[in-house]
Order: C-alpha cells, then structure tokens, then sequence
C-alpha cells in the first residue's frame, strides 16, 4: 500500500511539474512573439486601452452620484442623464465587441508565427458574419458569466449580507466572527464563480480564428476541453497578477505590454489545447483549425 500510494504521488507530482513547464513554455514562447512583432502588438492593444479612454472622459459626470440622488427632491430629472448614459454604454459595447475579438484573432495568428497586419482587428467591424459572430460570442459568454455567478455567489452573498445584522445581537467577536467567516466564504465563492468563467475564455479565441464555426458547440467544445483544466487556467491567468499591478500603478502606460503578453499566451493555451484535445479524441469536428 506505501508503494503504490508513494507511485500516486510520484504521479501527481509528475503532472504538476508538467503543467509548470507548460505554463512557463507558453508564457515563453508569448513573451519572444511579442518582441518579434512589437510594435503592431503594443498598437492592437492601445486601440483598446484608447477606446476605454475615451469612453470613460465622455461618462465623466454624466451620472449624479449616490449623495446626490439621495437629496434631490425629484429624482426623475436625472432620467435624461441615465438614458443618455445606457445610450452611450450600448454604443461602446457595440464598437469594443467586434475590436475585442479581432484583437483574439489577431495574437493567434502571431501565436502561429505569422504576422498579421494591424488592420486585422478592424475588419469584425466590416463584415456582416464576423460581427454578428462577435456580439453573439460575447452575449453567450457573458450569459454563461451571470448563470456561475448566480449560482455561486448568490447563497453565499445572502449569507454575508445576513451576518452583518448580527451586529446587535450578539456579543461583539462572535458577531464578528460570524462576520469574517461569511465574508471569506463569498469571496471564496467568487473566485471560484470566476475560475469557472473564466474556462471559457478559448471558446473566444476560437471563434476569433474561426468564426464560421457553431458558436454554441465551440463553447460546448471548450467546456469539454477544459475538463480537469479549470485551476490550471486560472492559475496560468492568475500569474499574471504582478503585471496587472503594476500596469495600474504606471496609471495603464505598461498596460501596452503586459495586455499583448497576457493575449499571446492566451491564445498559445488555446492551441495547446486544441492539440491536447485532438490528442485525447475529444469531439472537434468542425474545430480542427
């Protein structure tokens, strides 16, 4: 029984030290892309982080603040400013949609060594099929996004809301006890909720390079992929979290690297993934390139 519990874990250890030299190879292998073709990549993501910008210096203002709700005496004349607002959030969403994807497809093909032009990421916004696919991919991720959300973070939530109206009733540390320990089992909730969406992330890069495919089945294929894969992703993505500090510490200005390295390896993992796939005979009729 020790014997074959020590080949278990000699297994088990085996499979970590894989998934670390994955991890490391396709951060790598994004990292010596992005220098290979850097200036196109800092220009696709500066499209983005630009259009953000703008967007936000527009808003700016647009809507009251909670205080101000809270004093004004008649609250329906700030229905324009609200209209106005949705009106412009459906506008970006409609032009940041198309570019996101294009900008998905654009780091898979430099991911496979080609060089694509810059303009990649605009034509999503010229093609009837490439944008309807673009809004479509990103309703269904984003309702997929709500369904884990919903189902992990609302009990949890609930739970957390209800122990800070103990305050009162009971003694102090034990209110706060009860306090501390629902807090840390929503926030355990949604990061899992997180890492689940967060599985389906490929399904994107896929319709990205391919977007003649069924969207429905792509993501049904990628939830059949990342089986067993969940934690790894989200580890691979939660690597990146000192980039992201420190992106938001030079106020965006390293965000012009550290977004292209994290799509470059994103879409890296998506291939590998392909691969494993096809591999392992995981149905990819209609996925295969």
């Amino acid at each position: 029984t020790a014997r074959r519990m020590s080949g278990l874990w000699a297994e088990k250890g085996k499979v970590m030290d894989n998934r670390v030299v994955v991890r490391q190879m396709l951060k790598a292998g994004a990292k010596r892309r992005l220098f290979g073709y850097l200036l196109p990549c800092v220009g696709v993501a500066l499209v983005g982080s630009l259009i953000s910008s703008l967007f936000k210096i527009i808003l700016s203002g647009q809507i009251p603040d909670l205080e101000t709700l809270m004093q004004a005496e008649n609250i329906s004349q700030y229905l324009p400013q609200v209209l106005k607002t949705n009106g412009l959030s459906l506008l970006f969403g409609l032009l940041i949609s198309p570019l996101t994807v294009g900008s998905y497809a654009f780091f898979t093909e430099v991911m496979r060594d080609k060089k694509p032009p810059f303009t990649m990421v605009f034509t999503w916004l010229g093609e009837g099929r490439r944008l309807k696919t673009a809004y479509l991919a990103n309703l269904w991720y984003f309702l997929i996004s709500l369904r884990f959300m919903l189902q992990f973070c609302t009990l949890p939530g609930v739970l957390f809301y209800g122990s800070s109206l103990l305050f009162g009733k009971l003694p102090d540390i034990a209110a706060m006890a009860v306090y501390l320990l629902a807090f840390a089992v929503f926030i355990a909730a949604c990061v899992f909720a997180y890492a689940r969406v967060n599985a389906y992330l490929p399904a994107l890069y896929m319709l990205a390079s391919n977007p003649e495919l069924p969207i429905l089945r792509t993501f049904t294929f990628c939830g059949n992929m990342m089986r067993g894969r969940v934690w790894e992703f989200f580890v691979l993505r939660l690597s990146f979290l000192g980039w992201e500090v420190l992106a938001a510490f030079t106020c965006g200005l390293s965000a012009a690297f550290v977004t292209p390295y994290i799509n470059l390896t994103v879409a890296g993992y998506t291939e590998y993934l392909k691969m494993k796939a096809l591999e392992a005979d995981i149905e990819t009729k209609g996925t295969e390139q």
